[in-house]
């Protein structure tokens, strides 16, 4: 299969099935890790997988919003694929943009009482209807833990440790090996989940909140989807807990503070190599040794 990987191509074939759009303003929006994206006319975005990968999760994305669009309140609003074409080469989808602001920690901070407890109420029905979701009716099966953090402890092994000094090398091996041999910590009931909830994937609009960027939704630990509260405010993790209805057992918030939390810089750390991003790189790398000393 090919892919598209510049705007020529992917206005080309944009057109082809959507002439409608012929006079509209097409430019490249980002550079995306799995992903090349084109926003037209300031209002729908397209989003071009750049290999099998990508293709495979953008399918299965395509599929979960199509049943997720059909769950959520109105004031709750996910990407609602208008345009596709998956089938044969060049494929992608594209959606009407969601009106708002990314929640970042100075937005969130920013908020009233009032528009807390709105995002707080969205954020809960959010997680409470996807995590819902039976995961069997979407032929969709579930991630091993164990294999998937292998895989990261592998590419952090090979990228990561090149920027580590010997002490943050050391705490990342006992990390991931109390992981590996700790049964509580892929001992869960697994549900569907975004997996990659962060506050420029949460915006906040004028009546609730969109959340965008499914691209790693997986069958996995429900956990996972809280991490971002927890690092953004623990007060309001902790009522954001106390209104998720979904199977939290014993281990739930044990998963949350003392491994998955770590995971974000990890990531971020091997973008930011792939990118060549050495402040990014700085920045990730002194996150991680924060967390470390918390």
């Amino acid at each position: 299969m090919k892919y598209v990987s510049d705007l020529e191509t992917g206005k080309k074939e944009i057109l082809k099935k959507y002439p409608e759009l012929k006079n509209s303003k097409f430019e490249v929006d980002g550079s995306g890790w799995t992903n090349f994206a084109i926003k037209v006319d300031g209002k729908y975005l397209f989003r071009f997988p750049r290999h099998d990968e990508a293709y495979n999760a953008i399918s299965k994305e395509y599929k979960i919003l199509e049943v997720l669009n059909k769950k959520l309140p109105s004031n709750i609003k996910v990407p609602n694929y208008i345009f596709s074409n998956l089938d044969g080469d060049f494929p992608y989808v594209g959606y009407k943009l969601i009106d708002g602001i990314f929640l970042t920690g100075e937005v969130f901070e920013g908020l009233t009482k009032e528009e807390k407890d709105k995002v707080l109420n969205s954020m809960s029905v959010f997680l409470n209807i996807l995590h819902s979701i039976d995961y069997h009716e979407l032929e969709l099966e579930p991630t091993n833990a164990i294999e998937w953090y292998k895989d990261l402890y592998n590419r952090v092994q090979n990228i990561c440790f090149k920027y580590f000094d010997e002490e943050l090398k050391y705490k990342t091996m006992k990390l991931f090996e109390t992981f590996f041999s700790d049964e509580t910590m892929h001992n869960y009931k697994p549900t569907l989940v975004h997996g990659d909830l962060s506050d420029d994937h949460i915006l906040i609009t004028e009546d609730g909140v969109g959340i965008i960027d499914f691209g790693d939704l997986m069958v996995f630990d429900p956990a996972y989807d809280l991490i971002w509260a927890y690092i953004c405010d623990k007060d309001f993790y902790e009522q954001l807990l106390d209104k998720y209805e979904g199977n939290k057992d014993d281990y739930f918030e044990h998963r949350i503070r003392d491994f998955h939390i770590i995971r974000p810089p990890y990531d971020g750390v091997i973008y930011a190599d792939e990118t060549k991003n050495n402040e990014m790189i700085d920045d990730e790398v002194n996150a991680l040794k924060q967390n470390f000393s918390k």
